[in-house]
C-alpha cells in the first residue's frame, strides 16, 4: 500500500554510548582565554556533565562565533539555579559485618539524583579482635568532638539481623570524608547507603535524612543513626549498625554556569549531533554528564525542533521528578554548541549488561520492567509518549536502579495520535508502520513488551539481517518462546504488551496502572520500588568514584589528548544571528515552555479498520527456531501490505545501530 504522505519520517538521534578510562587525564598549559557565552543563563538539561581538569580545556579561543547582538532577556534568567550546597561527612559506623577485608566497606551518598562514592582505603579500623589491623588516619579525641555535638551511638543488643557467628563485626570503621552536593529543591532526601565490596557489594544498611534546608547556617550538624534494612523475604529493618553523619548547609549566591565551570574527565559517547562526556563541577567536585550538541549540525539535519523538544521534556521532569527518568541539573550555550547536563550514571547502559551477560534472569528483568512501567506511566499521565525505549536508552545508577535517558524523540502535549515515522526498528509497533492514521503512547508498551522479551531470552524477537526483513516479521511474524524457560505470568505479560492490535494491547484501558495490576507484579511493592527502597538484583562493582568500566570501551579508550582536541574544536564559520535564534529559548528558566504540539483523537467508534479485533501473536511453549512464520497476512492488517509500505520508501540505513531517516512515504 502507498503510505500517506503526511506520515513523515524524523532522523533518529543515535544513542550517546557512554564510556570512560580510568586513567587520569594529562594536565595542560593554562589559557586565560575563555569561551563566550551565548546564553547567559543555565540551563537543566539530560546528559550528564563533565568537564577535563586540564588546563587545555580552557582553550577554545574567543573568536569562536562572536556575538553581535544581545542574547539573554530578563524573563529568560533562570529562577532554578542551585539554592545553595550541602556538605555531607561520612565519619564512621559500629557494629558493621564484613565478609573479608575491613578497607572493602564502602559508602554511596545520593542527593537529588547526584550520587558520589566514598571508599575506605585509608580509614581507621578497630576490632573486636586482636588481629584486626589498625590505621592512624584518625583519633579518637576527633570521634569524642563529635559525640559531644551528636550523643554516643545507641547500645545494641547482642543480636544481629546479620549472620554474626560467620561474620566478625567491627567496632569502628572511619572513613572521614566530605562530599558537596549542590542543592535545587528545599525537601530533598539524603540517602546514605553503606555495602561491602569483597561480599559481592552486599548492601550493610541504608539511611536516610531530611536535612533542614530553609534556612543558611554556619551550624556543623552531627548525629548517629541507625543504619536500616530494606523489608524482604521477611527480614526485619533495623540492624545494630549506626553510621555517624556530619552535615551542613550553606546558601550560595545564584549564578550562571559556562562550560569554564566544570573540568573534562573524560569521554562518554559521540553521536550524530555531538558528544558526551564525564566532567566534575569545579566548586563541589560532583561528577556529572554532559551532553555538548553541536548547532550546525542540529540546523544542518533540521533537528532544532527535536533537540529543543528534548529540553522542553528534562525540564518537565526536572520540575516533576520522577526516580526513573535522569534528572537534568543545568543548561547552558555558547555561540556554537547547546550543553545539557545530567548526573552521572556510573553503572552504565543497560545494553552493555546485557550484551555482556546473554540474557539476565526473569527476576532481574522483572526489577528492571517494573522501573521502566513506573517511567512511562509518569510520561504517559504528562502526556509525553517516549517512542524509543530500547536498552541503550536506559541506565543504571551506583545501586543498581534504572534511569531512563534521551529524549531525543519524545514528544510533549500528546493526548491523541501522531503520526511522526520514528524510532529504532527492532523496538518499532507495527501500527507505527501500517496505521495511516498514526498512533498513540500504546507504541511504548509493545516496545517494553520486545524489550522483556531481549531480557528474558537473549534475543530481539524480529531481528532480522535487513530493515524490510524487521518490518515483515514486526507486521506477520509470530514469535516463538524458548521450552520452559519463562513463567506463566510472564509469558502472559509480553503477550499482552505485544498484542498488534493496540487497542486490545495492555494499557489500553487504563495505561500504565494496567500494567502494574498484572498478575506478573503480584508480589511487587510498587511504594517501595518508587522510594528505592528494594534491593536491586544486580549492584554494579565500582571501584572508584570515577569508574567507567560499564561504558563501551570504544569511547572509554579514546585517548586523552584525542579527547581535549575534540572538546576544544573550534568551527571555522560563526552561524548566523537569524539562526541563532532558534535557540533563544533553550534556556531553562523555571517555567514551562513547552510548544503546543498537533493532537490527535481516534475516531468515534475507537477503532481502525486495518486491526482485527483481537489476535494471536505468541505462539507460546514452543520450541524456538530460525524460521519465521508468516501466516495468513489478512489476519493483522487487513488490506494493508507491509511489502509495498517497503518498496515505496526511501530509506536510509545504518545496519549497525538499526537506526533510519526515511523520506517522502
Amino acid at each position: 500500500m502507498k503510505h500517506s504522505d503526511n506520515l513523515r519520517c524524523s532522523l533518529l538521534t543515535s544513542s550517546f554510548k557512554t564510556a570512560i578510562e580510568n586513567e587520569p587525564l594529562e594536565d595542560k598549559p593554562k589559557n586565560k582565554e575563555k569561551r563566550k557565552l551565548y546564553d547567559m543563563s543555565p540551563e537543566l538539561s539530560p546528559l550528564q556533565s563533565t568537564h577535563n581538569g586540564s588546563e587545555e580545556s580552557k582553550t577554545r579561543r574567543e573568536t569562536k562565533s562572536p556575538l553581535t547582538y544581545p542574547i539573554t532577556s530578563t524573563t529568560e534568567l533562570s529562577t532554578s539555579l542551585p539554592r545553595g550546597k550541602l556538605y555531607v561527612t561520612i565519619i564512621q559506623a559500629i557494629n558493621l559485618p564484613i565478609a573479608d577485608s575491613p578497607g572493602s566497606i564502602y559508602v554511596v551518598g545520593t542527593f537529588e539524583n547526584s550520587e558520589t562514592t566514598i571508599f575506605n582505603k585509608n580509614s581507621e579500623i578497630h576490632g573486636d579482635d586482636e588481629g584486626l589491623t589498625k590505621s592512624k588516619s584518625h583519633s579518637w579525641n576527633m570521634m569524642n568532638k563529635f559525640w559531644k555535638k551528636s550523643g554516643k551511638p545507641e547500645s545494641n543488643s547482642n543480636t544481629c539481623d546479620f549472620n554474626c557467628t560467620e561474620l566478625p563485626i567491627m567496632s569502628k570503621i572511619t572513613w572521614d570524608k566530605t562530599v558537596v552536593f549542590d542543592v535545587s529543591e528545599v525537601n530533598s532526601e539524603l540517602d546514605i547507603s553503606v555495602y561491602d565490596a569483597s561480599d559481592k557489594d552486599k548492601l550493610l544498611g541504608f539511611v536516610k535524612l531530611l536535612p533542614d534546608l530553609y534556612h543558611s547556617s554556619s551550624e556543623i550538624m552531627s548525629k548517629w543513626l541507625r543504619l536500616k534494612r530494606h523489608p524482604e523475604k521477611g527480614n526485619t529493618t533495623d540492624t545494630n549498625c549506626q553510621i555517624l553523619i556530619e552535615w551542613k548547609y550553606k546558601n550560595t549566591d545564584q549564578r550562571h554556569y559556562s562550560p569554564e565551570d566544570f573540568n573534562i574527565l573524560r569521554m562518554l559517547g559521540k553521536g550524530t549531533f555531538g558528544r558526551v562526556y564525564q566532567v566534575e563541577k569545579k566548586d563541589t567536585k560532583t561528577l556529572y554528564a554532559m551532553k555538548v550538541i553541536s548547532k550546525r549540525n542540529v540546523i544542518k539535519r533540521k533537528e532544532v525542533k527535536h533537540t529543543l523538544n528534548e529540553r522542553n521534556i528534562l525540564v518537565h521532569n526536572a520540575n516533576k521528578l520522577c526516580s526513573f527518568i535522569v534528572k537534568l541539573k543545568f543548561s547552558f550555550q555558547t555561540a556554537e554548541d547547546l550543553y545539557l547536563v545530567t548526573d552521572f550514571m556510573s553503572g552504565g547502559e543497560l545494553f552493555l549488561h546485557l550484551q555482556r551477560e546473554g540474557r539476565f534472569p526473569e527476576y532481574r528483568a522483572k526489577f528492571y520492567c517494573a522501573q521502566l512501567v513506573m517511567a512511562l506511566e509518569f510520561l504517559h499521565d504528562n502526556d509525553i509518549i517516549y517512542r524509543d525505549l530500547k536498552p541503550e536508552n536506559i541506565l543504571l545508577d551506583a545501586k543498581g536502579n534504572i534511569a531512563l535517558c534521551d529524549f531525543g524523540l519524545s514528544k510533549l502535549n500528546l493526548e491523541g495520535r501522531t503520526n511522526t515515522f520514528c524510532g529504532t526498528t527492532e523496538y518499532l509497533a507495527p501500527e507505527l508502520l501500517l496505521d495511516a492514521t498514526g498512533y498513540t503512547k500504546m507504541v511504548d508498551f509493545w516496545s517494553l513488551g520486545v524489550l522483556m522479551f531481549e531480557m528474558c531470552c537473549g534475543w530481539s524477537p524480529f531481528f532480522a539481517p535487513t530493515n524490510q526483513q524487521m518490518y515483515q516479521k514486526i507486521a506477520y511474524s509470530k514469535i516463538k518462546f524458548p521450552v520452559n524457560s519463562l513463567s506463566k505470568g510472564c509469558r502472559l505479560f509480553i503477550k499482552g504488551l505485544m498484542n498488534r492490535n493496540p487497542l486490545h494491547r495492555l494499557g489500553a484501558i487504563n495505561d500504565a496502572r494496567e500494567l502494574r495490576a498484572h498478575e506478573f507484579f503480584r508480589d511487587t511493592d510498587w511504594e517501595a520500588l518508587m522510594k528505592k527502597e528494594v534491593t536491586p538484583p544486580f549492584k554494579p562493582h565500582l571501584s572508584s568514584d570515577r569508574d567507567t568500566s560499564y561504558f563501551d570501551p570504544a569511547f572509554t579508550q579514546t585517548p586523552t589528548i584525542d579527547v581535549i582536541k575534540e572538546y576544544n574544536k573550534v568551527e571555522d564559520t560563526a552561524i548566523s544571528p537569524s539562526w541563532q535564534q532558534y535557540f533563544v529559548g533553550f534556556t531553562y528558566n523555571g517555567e514551562s515552555h513547552l510548544e503546543a504540539n498537533e493532537k490527535y483523537v481516534f475516531d468515534n467508534n475507537g477503532c481502525h479498520p486495518n486491526f482485527a479485533t483481537d489476535e494471536a501473536l505468541i505462539e507460546s511453549d514452543s520450541e524456538c527456531n530460525n524460521e519465521v512464520d508468516l501466516e495468513n497476512n489478512d489476519l493483522y492488517f487487513q488490506a494493508t501490505s507491509i511489502t509495498s509500505f517497503i518498496n515505496s520508501s526511501s530509506c536510509d540505513v545504518n545496519s549497525n545501530t538499526y537506526q533510519f531517516k526515511c523520506e517522502n512515504i
